[in-house]
């Protein structure tokens, strides 16, 4: 597949994805459907393991940004390097076993972990983040309830400010997440007590989504370097990883290019060089990047119902894509027949069917043409918390999955109906 044919284009017979035209999607399954590019998500992948070469990492899928089960065993069956997971829920944990990730590289963060939850993991062997004190005595209680010895890290809140969306960051002390100074502290002298059913596995920390300030993320990492020399020096041996967490950009629509994966990665070198102890910088690297590899490879694709004024009304809505009205987030569409979006013409707002003023796709895009009745059309960069912030809204259905390979196309979820 030659480069301009890699994920979505226009060819002069309209949409495609990959070498799948997108007409015959919508055929064989209707609109509004996620499309995803599995040659987009490999050259991700591929990527990724150019600019980690060399290092000692494990890479942990953050499933929340797309739990399709197609991308979760392609990602899981990577042989270029191997990859882990971070869960947040047990379904997703589930969800991982399931698609081939193995327990002893899966992550289990959140800050409300439900007995039952800390339990499967438990007996699973899966390490999980703690994020509370209260958290911890439940871990330690389950543990020796189950005379079970279980695996922990220790996600800590460094108060870094990631200059990035207020709803997606992560590491400021007026967020929820990660242990404060102070409960470290408590949390390492209770582990030490309880050391029969708790392992101090290693330290983690994550201060957002969508950082485009490498400075606050080297600010960040070289925190949870100095943290771990101090945590080996004060008694707790067999430390295994430090978790840098995730948040790596990507770029959606009107934003300048984003710095690029290599930029992180040379701040976790440049971070672990600086470390006093060399167990601290011979620690197994563990990075939590969801969003940066899967978006690009995901399109939403639509299907215009009609034209009122400067409102193009399409079947898909926020319902499928919620990003615009919760993040005000901004998503490059593309209409067939429109190879790019024209300089000059007759600006429009797409706008779905939900009962919402908020229910707004896309904002002034200008187009040389009036769209038609059933013209199709694609919202990029969706490939990451598209479906899975999905919902029943208006009693829609949620849609269909169909993964891309090559030129054949397959539907991994069905249209769901309540």
């Amino acid at each position: 597949m030659t480069p301009e044919h890699l994920g979505f284009h226009h060819r002069h017979d309209g949409l495609w994805c990959d070498d799948v035209r997108l007409a015959d999607v919508a055929r064989a399954f209707e609109t509004p459907c996620y499309v995803y590019s599995m040659a987009r998500l490999n050259f991700q992948l591929d990527r990724f393991g150019r600019a980690f070469k060399n290092m000692n990492v494990l890479p942990c899928y953050a499933a929340k940004a797309n739990n399709n089960p197609a991308i979760l065993s392609h990602i899981a069956a990577c042989s270029s390097l191997p990859w882990g997971m971070d869960a947040v829920s047990a379904g997703e944990l589930k969800a991982g076993l399931a698609a081939g990730f193995s327990p002893g590289r899966m992550i289990f963060s959140g800050v409300g972990k439900k007995d039952a939850e800390i339990e499967f993991a438990v007996e699973h062997d899966i390490v999980l983040n703690v994020e509370s004190l209260f958290e911890l005595e439940g871990i330690i209680a389950i543990a020796k309830s189950r005379r079970k010895r279980a695996r922990i890290g220790l996600r800590v809140n460094p108060d870094v400010d990631a200059h990035t969306h207020p709803k997606i960051t992560t590491g400021k002390k007026k967020n929820k997440f990660g242990l404060s100074g102070s409960m470290i502290e408590l949390a390492l002298k209770r582990i030490l007590e309880t050391g029969e059913f708790i392992r101090l596995c290693g330290v983690s920390a994550h201060i957002g989504s969508q950082i485009t300030d490498v400075s606050a993320w080297r600010i960040a990492a070289g925190h949870l370097v100095q943290l771990t020399d101090s945590i080996s020096e004060s008694g707790h041996e067999g430390l295994e990883f430090i978790d840098f967490g995730g948040g790596f950009p990507v770029r959606y629509e009107g934003e300048t290019e984003p710095p690029g994966i290599e930029a992180f990665a040379n701040a976790i070198r440049d971070a672990q060089a600086c470390a006093r102890l060399a167990s601290t910088k011979n620690l197994r690297i563990i990075v939590e990047p969801g969003r940066w590899v899967v978006a690009e490879s995901g399109g939403l694709l639509t299907s215009v119902i009609g034209v009122k004024e400067h409102f193009v009304v399409v079947d898909a809505s926020m319902t499928e894509l919620i990003r615009p009205a919760l993040y005000e987030a901004r998503h490059e569409i593309v209409f067939e027949g429109h190879h790019e979006l024209a300089a000059q013409g007759d600006c429009f707002d797409i706008v779905g069917p939900v009962c919402e003023s908020s229910d707004v796709l896309a904002q002034d895009i200008r187009l040389n043409s009036f769209p038609k009745k059933n013209q199709l059309a694609v919202i990029l960069q969706a490939g990451a918390y598209g479906f899975t912030m999905a919902s029943h809204y208006n009693l829609r259905p949620l849609p269909p999955e169909i993964v891309v390979k090559q030129d054949l196309m397959a539907l991994t979820r069905h249209r769901q109906n309540l």
